[in-house]
């Protein structure tokens, strides 16, 4: 399944019921909002003209398998239903059902700004669904978790930008959070905009809500797969926190007493709000990653998350990071967390110079860096209760990419925009920064960051036992400490290895 440039969303049949391979288009939809662009292309005649974008989006599936056979069979009651939004191409999100892989696709529901009022704060669907469960009412129930979105994009006759397209002001659109029934499409709850404080069981208000958020939310799920927090960056450099906490049965008004937001973190100034610089323009399009993780303080949420303008890579002038914000109110539904909404500034919250500084620290044996409140200490040496940041060397250079964490190390690419010539057009290229999690030093070779080629990289992926690395690989470097240089782009993961046990407790359990 798979949006296109056309405006099209195909679904292509890998292999047939029978086992046998196919390829053929099941299936192909086209979205009212892409009709338009049938006339733009057929008159177009100028390369100059805007991009029109038609379904630009990331598809996602939620798989019901009810007897838990590792099959899906309609027949049996199995589901299957795949929601995709449009990204630059639009402010919807659509649903279908495909629980029949040989039938055409049924209709389940769109979601827009014009869908009821619920979500009228909706804007480019950046923001690629979470599929997951959340239980307010004492049963679970499946839902779809994405923030609002990205204002951007041109003015209706397409000859002026619009939103972050245009400047870093406030957003009107976008600036928002939805949890909806992923059956439905029925709004379960959002935050919004609007006095802090203010809720119901379908909202709650924070008046920091400005900016919009074009990022995937990272959720954090409970043993039994419940979705109870959330983390995601926005647009103009903030961090929040969502508490989703579990009811029991027979709480109507679960929601609206224990659903918050809460703002984390502020680690950038737009540069249209008094004191901001064009360099503190720092805006988060990707999720972050979460770490649960202890140190002399005590336990904590790590958040890792990098800066970086992913709508505009060429861009110079912001100074962009990468992030290690640690939240030590690890309770889901805390009442002190709540309580920081009733105050201008609480304790619990995170700003840009409250986080060390470590860019100068490669080794963990240097002292002073700049910012640092304890700069007389070694790098590795200094007290972290906050977190850290690493600021980006290279002109420019930002991540645009969800950072990776394997076994106490950080893998995070970033790009560096090129320089345009009279013959030759602005390639770019990327880096993949590696450090230790506790302290941003390097992980091997004395160095932090590794050149992986032109363009735009992607992000590490944990593959298994296996990281694969973006970009040509590091063949020239040994980062798994074993003498030998490594040669694939393959790297053998450090994480400990997991595994289920089970027993009987004489007395206790049945035989």
């Amino acid at each position: 399944m798979y949006g296109s440039g056309e405006g099209m969303f195909h679904i292509l049949q890998n292999t047939n019921t029978s086992g046998s391979e196919s390829g053929r288009e099941v299936f192909g939809f086209y979205p009212r909002e892409s009709l338009a662009n049938i006339r733009w292309r057929h008159e177009e005649t100028s390369t100059a003209l805007p991009r029109h974008y038609g379904v630009d989006g990331t598809p996602v599936v939620l798989k019901v398998d009810k007897n838990g056979d590792g099959t899906l069979d309609y027949q049996s009651g199995d589901e299957a239903y795949v929601y995709v939004g449009l990204r630059r191409g639009g402010s919807s999100y659509f649903a279908l059902d495909i629980s029949n892989p040989d039938a055409v696709p049924k209709w389940l529901w769109k979601i827009s700004p014009a869908a009821d009022g619920a979500f009228e704060e909706l804007g480019l669907t950046f923001s690629t669904p979470v599929v997951g469960k959340v239980n307010y009412s004492g049963v679970p129930i499946d839902v779809l978790i994405f923030a609002g979105g990205y204002n951007g994009g041109w003015s209706d006759d397409y000859t002026t930008r619009r939103g972050k397209d245009l400047d870093a002001a406030d957003d009107a659109v976008g600036n928002a959070i939805y949890i909806v029934n992923a059956r439905t499409g029925e709004l379960v709850w959002k935050a919004v905009r609007g006095v802090t404080g203010a809720s119901s069981n379908t909202h709650y208000a924070h008046a920091g809500l400005v900016d919009s958020i074009p990022s995937t939310v990272a959720a954090l799920t409970t043993p039994a797969g419940i979705v109870h927090r959330l983390y995601v960056g926005d647009s103009g450099g903030a961090v929040w926190r969502v508490d989703l906490p579990e009811s029991g049965a027979g709480d109507e008004n679960h929601r609206k007493s224990h659903w918050f937001i809460t703002l984390l973190a502020d680690l950038g100034t737009d540069a249209a709000e008094s004191g901001g610089t064009a360099s503190d323009d720092r805006r988060f399009f990707h999720a972050p990653d979460i770490v649960h993780s202890y140190d002399e303080f005590g336990d904590f949420d790590g958040v890792l998350i990098q800066s970086g303008n992913r709508e505009d890579p060429n861009e110079r002038l912001v100074e962009n990071a990468l992030f290690y914000v640690k939240d030590r109110q690890i309770e889901t539904g805390n009442a002190d967390v709540r309580a920081e909404n009733t105050v201008s500034n609480p304790a619990g919250r995170v700003h840009y110079t409250d986080l060390i500084d470590q860019t100068t620290c490669i080794l963990g044996t240097e002292g002073a860096g700049e910012g640092a409140d304890d700069d007389s200490l070694a790098c590795g040496d200094r007290s972290l209760e906050s977190g850290w940041k690493l600021r980006f060397a290279e002109p420019g250079e930002k991540g645009l990419s969800t950072p990776l964490t394997d076994g106490g190390r950080v893998f995070a690419s970033t790009f560096i925009p090129g320089d345009a010539t009279p013959c030759s057009g602005r390639q770019g290229r990327g880096q993949l920064h590696v450090v230790q999690l506790a302290n941003a030093t390097a992980v091997a070779n004395q160095q932090r960051q590794y050149e992986i080629g032109p363009d735009i990289p992607s992000a590490a992926v944990s593959l298994g036992d296996v990281i694969f690395v973006p970009g040509g690989g590091l063949d020239l470097y040994d980062l798994d400490g074993d003498g030998v240089r490594d040669i694939a782009k393959l790297l053998p993961s450090q994480a400990r290895e997991v595994y289920r046990t089970y027993w009987r407790e004489p007395g206790m359990d049945p035989l």
